[in-house]
């Protein structure tokens, strides 16, 4: 982003009792660097015009400036037909890149498309190395639809970020832009991170009673690929060889098993912040893996479930989870 960019999208004019901010949905327009340098040269030829009394100069010099007024209209108009009609997302985690779907109206889709189209997710805390990048839509007719990606720095309710839209077509003299945004309040979940294990949970166990309960899990039913969870003793080593990769027998009673996500298992680590993207890392391994698990804070205690809707459940509780709620 040039100097002159980055002071526009700071714009704030301040006097006694009145301030003026950009506001979302109103289009804005402002010369590019090339804008600035075409409309140098066009007031130089105009200079030269004058003073020769060329003929030939002064046909360039109206050229060049139909051109440019022509090109105000038409970037200006191309991102105010823009319409963010509708915004989906799924589940949205703290400090990791969520995928938002965005969906694109042409308001003038009787007149022409919508060409060249850059939009960015700009929300609050984010860095030069964090800011998601521009993302171009080439042509928009009547409806169409764009990913970007949002990074909430804190877990909780948050407030929904604004989105850039800008255009530099046709060009590129100028750059017209607006920010669409909604006082919608969306929950977070906790950023997973920690240890990515699930043996912590299961406890350790011997090879021979690992063994002992393999005899006891019921009707074989296919293979899946060795993961962090299982224990070595699972493998089946002929079965691997054969296939170059790690095999585990699945039985039909293999997802049986209950386990519970404690809020004391996370007492080694000393930060609040960190015990609660333990347990989200742990709570979401189990909800991957198909497990049946339970959550358990102090006095509180969910059943033990293995479905979706459970899975939302733990993870809002660790969402709106307080330290007061831990004493």
């Amino acid at each position: 982003m040039n100097g002159y960019e980055a002071w526009i999208n700071k714009l704030k004019f301040q006097g006694k009792g009145f301030t003026t901010e950009l506001r979302p949905d109103k289009t804005y327009i402002f010369p590019t660097g090339f804008g600035f340098a075409f409309g140098i040269l066009s007031f130089i030829l105009l200079v030269m015009a004058i003073g020769y009394g060329n003929n030939i100069l002064y046909f360039f010099v109206f050229f060049l400036v139909s051109m440019g007024l022509t090109t105000v209209w038409l970037t200006n108009k191309n991102v105010d037909s823009v319409r963010l009609t509708e915004i989906q997302m799924s589940y949205l985690y703290a400090n990791e890149p969520n995928l938002i779907t965005a969906q694109i109206d042409n308001a003038n889709k009787k007149d022409s498309p919508v060409w060249d189209v850059e939009f960015r997710i700009e929300y609050k805390g984010a860095t030069k190395k964090t800011q998601p990048e521009l993302t171009m839509v080439n042509e928009v007719e009547n409806t169409g639809f764009v990913s970007l990606s949002w990074m909430p720095a804190k877990r909780g309710y948050v407030r929904a970020p604004r989105i850039l839209i800008q255009s530099r077509f046709p060009f590129k003299l100028l750059r017209s832009w607006k920010y669409s945004h909604r006082p919608n309040e969306y929950l977070v979940f906790p950023q997973r991170k920690g240890k990515e294990s699930l043996r912590t949970l299961l406890g350790l166990q011997s090879q021979k009673d690992e063994m002992a309960n393999l005899d006891n899990e019921g009707l074989f039913r296919d293979y899946r690929e060795f993961q962090n969870s299982d224990s070595p003793a699972r493998i089946d080593w002929k079965r691997s060889v054969k296939h170059q990769k790690h095999l585990v027998k699945n039985y039909e009673k293999s997802g049986d098993r209950k386990i519970l996500i404690d809020w004391d298992m996370t007492a080694s680590l000393g930060d609040f912040e960190e015990r609660v993207s333990q347990m989200a890392l742990w709570v979401d391994l189990c909800h991957e893996q198909n497990e049946t698990f339970s959550i358990k804070i102090k006095n509180f205690q969910t059943d033990y479930f293995a479905s979706p809707n459970h899975y939302k459940n733990c993870m809002e509780k660790l969402a709106l989870l307080t330290e007061t709620d831990v004493l």
